[in-house]
């Protein structure tokens, strides 16, 4: 009972609660977030199985994980590193919908991993993806500053993937990169028109914040800004002095935001990946650079990244003594930026890069490699929580959709089309094709061998190559005549017999961090690199001991 608002019995005596101790269940944790516990040094891989970062989950073979993680570890690694697609898990934002399938393949890849006792990291929000949805995630950066039901949609994508990994699982970390926003919003500008930079710049929130900043005459003057209006000022190019404005726009207004908002949907503390190399632009007869911030956003450890371009000009291949070197110039440059004044989390160790996008690239010779890692062991454990590789095998630039038929015929159109199992059978009459891609140079068929022979007329929308397949086949990889622009279907016409397909790869150029090849088999520095990871974290299982103890 009550009597005017009181809780009362019924001779009207009145409760009065004093020192009243109430429990509340809070998911958020936002102030004291859920560190989980850490090895004594995280030795990591990014972990791409045989496709590429774009169509990785859609493509990885569930048959082949049990195996690689095996390896992996026997190599001396104990964490692996997943990087994951916003849009791809979550396709619709309005309403919010998660795709059930990809889910599903990340809790099992979660249970491979802790089945050989190998450590989860989660870069999540990772910009790149080939998969259907209402919104790219690169579409989705642009617009998340500004659109409120974008900020929800972003927020349950953080919360769902916590939710698969177990919130208060103990074996895993969760970080957030720099480069994911970084693209989409800051670089996007560069190749537009005028009049789409204007509106651009009105949509994302810039106008207004240089508004705030600048009278009109004083910012025509500090930056030669040609526009005679804020309505009529275009997002700056990196070949104009204003890039400065927006850099920091971009720093904080959006990075610093976007960090905090994360933390605040997740029980797990989330990490951050630092720009630590200045970012130079120039015109003509002047160049300029901006640096970075740091961020109060209360994470337990920042995390940076290494290439042996930061800092040097050039092609020069590397000494291990200069890369070491360097390696030190790159941590003491990151000290002024590092708040927190604790170790840091190196989630991209890329001392060997073959990427022939930027063949300018600084690179460091096979037979210097376990001198530089043998210096580096004193450096990395008192800089360092971990470090992580970002290639560890070979992997194919691929784009196609699904490629392992693990999805069925998810992406692809044909007739004639029988599944069998997580192949698809071809007959003559048989197409297979895939649409609105770019042409590109190779094609690459994993078949299973059948009896006779059959042939194919492979077409990238431009070029078209006829093949040969025997009984003893079991692979094809085909190399156009030419490579052109401009999207078309990749098309795999079947004229005579009978092929099973097992995978397809479509292609543009082979990646190599130097460790392991496509097919798997061991580079002449894995074994110095396994002796590293033993250094560094000795509580690995008896199969990398013995690999760490074989001669470089």
């Amino acid at each position: 009972m009550s009597k005017a608002g009181f809780i009362s019995d019924p001779f009207d005596r009145c409760v009065f609660l004093q020192n009243l101790n109430i429990i509340l269940t809070v998911k958020s944790n936002r102030n004291t977030p859920l560190s989980p516990k850490k090895p004594h040094f995280i030795t990591a891989t990014h972990y791409f199985g045989r496709c590429s970062m774009g169509n990785f989950w859609n493509t990885f073979e569930c048959g082949r994980v049990p195996d690689d993680f095996k390896q992996i570890r026997a190599d001396g690694f104990n964490a692996i590193i997943l990087i994951v697609p916003w849009a791809h898990l979550q396709p619709h934002t309005q309403p919010i919908e998660y795709d059930q399938t990809i889910l599903g393949r990340l809790s099992y890849l979660l249970a491979q991993a802790r089945a050989v006792g190998l450590r989860i990291m989660l870069r999540l929000g990772y910009l790149w993806e080939n998969a259907p949805a209402d919104m790219t995630t690169y579409r989705r950066y642009q617009r998340l500053l500004t659109d409120p039901q974008l900020q929800l949609a972003w927020q349950d994508y953080l919360a769902k993937v916590e939710s698969v990994v177990g919130e208060d699982a103990q074996d895993c970390n969760f970080f957030l990169s720099w480069e994911d926003a970084y693209w989409p919003v800051l670089r996007h500008p560069e190749n537009l028109r005028p009049e789409a930079r204007i509106k651009y710049a009105q949509d994302i929130g810039l106008t207004a914040y240089i508004k705030k900043r600048f009278a009109f005459k004083q910012l025509q003057a500090l930056y030669d800004v040609t526009a005679d209006s804020y309505d009529t000022l275009p997002a700056p190019t990196s070949r104009e002095k204003l890039f400065a404005e927006f850099a920091l726009f971009f720093d904080r207004e959006y990075i610093e935001p976007w960090i905090l908002a994360s933390k605040n949907a997740l029980v797990h503390d989330i990490w951050y990946e630092h720009r630590i190399d200045p970012d130079v632009f120039y015109g003509d007869g002047w160049q300029d650079s901006v640096e970075y911030g740091s961020y109060k956003t209360g994470s337990s450890c920042d995390v940076i990244y290494y290439h042996p371009k930061i800092g040097v000009s050039g092609a020069k291949p590397l000494s291990a003594d200069e890369a070491a070197k360097h390696m030190q110039r790159v941590l003491n440059g990151f000290r002024p930026f590092n708040i927190h004044k604790k170790p840091v989390f190196l989630d991209q160790f890329n001392f060997k890069i073959n990427n022939p996008k930027h063949p300018d690239f600084a690179r460091l010779a096979d037979e210097h490699v376990p001198r530089l890692l043998e210096q580096l062991v004193p450096l990395f454990k008192k800089n360092l929580i971990g470090y992580g590789v970002w290639g560890y095998r070979d992997w194919r630039d691929d784009k196609i959709f699904n490629g392992a038929f693990e999805l069925g015929l998810a992406g692809w159109e044909g007739t004639q089309l029988i599944m069998e199992g997580d192949t698809v059978l071809l007959t003559a009459g048989s197409e297979l094709k895939q649409a609105n891609l770019p042409p590109m140079p190779f094609v690459y068929i994993e078949c299973l061998p059948l009896p006779g022979e059959t042939v194919l007329s492979i077409s990238n929308g431009v070029c078209t190559e006829q093949q040969t397949v025997t009984a003893d086949t079991c692979e094809i990889i085909l190399t156009f005549a030419q490579n052109n622009t401009g999207k078309g279907p990749l098309h795999i016409n079947c004229l005579q017999g009978t092929l099973s397909i097992r995978k397809v790869a479509y292609y543009s150029h082979i990646y190599s961090n130097g460790m392991r090849d496509i097919n798997g088999a061991a580079s002449p520095i894995l074994n110095a690199i396994a002796r590293f990871n033993h250094t560094l974290a000795p509580n690995l299982p008896t199969a990398a001991h013995k690999q760490a103890a074989l001669p470089a």
